[in-house]
């Protein structure tokens, strides 16, 4: 069992283009998009959901309800609905629903994308706030399992800048419950999500 992990955080999606796609099967990227996507499905499990399909388009999405009659399909684009779907993006919505043994397909405008800029051999976590506990304890034990490092990544776009809660969310992961070696951009995570909350004390 590894015990010596590193801890990377990607600001964007558009950052992990440049790693390499090799020699990925053991890490764990934790996406996260802590307003709307990555709530959302901890919000669907929780309210008893069998499955939830992360599709990466709404063309996508379309096609997966097609397929596969019965499956919700949930989501939004630029935060407005989408003609034709059963519901929308938003935890509170689906906290008020039984989801019992259904299976869901969700695309959104950023977090349900940036799923598929990880690397396919890795294991992909939707991290927030939820289920912040439980997304730590899963990503070291995989990531100890098997020989990998951990990534957290920050769902929004370039030139979107960051939502202050997804950010906070990566600082207080990063900076309190990873017990790692750290790269400099998951040092600098820690320091500004601290910043951000008024202690302006802690210093990379």
């Amino acid at each position: 069992m590894k015990t010596n992990l590193d801890l990377h955080v990607f600001f964007t999606p558009a950052e992990i283009i440049n790693i390499s796609r090799r020699g990925q099967a053991g890490n764990v990227y934790i996406v996260v998009d802590v307003i709307r996507a990555t709530t959302t499905l901890s919000v669907m499990f929780d309210r008893g959901a069998s499955r939830v399909f992360a599709a990466e388009s709404v063309e996508q999405a379309r096609e997966g309800a097609r397929l596969f009659p019965g499956r919700l399909l949930c989501g939004e684009r630029n935060a407005l609905p989408l003609p034709g779907f059963d519901y929308g993006n938003s935890p509170s919505e689906f906290s008020r629903l039984d989801l019992t043994g259904r299976e869901l397909i969700l695309a959104t405008t950023n977090g349900t994308r940036a799923f598929y800029a990880c690397p396919e051999e890795a294991t992909r976590l939707a991290g927030s706030f939820y289920n912040a506990e439980a997304v730590t304890a899963r990503a070291l034990a995989v990531a100890q399992e098997r020989g990998g490092n951990i990534a957290i990544v920050c769902a929004g776009e370039l030139g979107w800048g960051f939502a202050r809660q997804t950010f906070e969310f990566v600082g207080q992961r990063a900076g309190c419950c990873f017990d790692l070696r750290k790269t400099r951009a998951a040092r600098w995570s820690s320091a500004l999500a601290c910043c951000a909350r008024g202690n302006t004390g802690w210093f990379v």
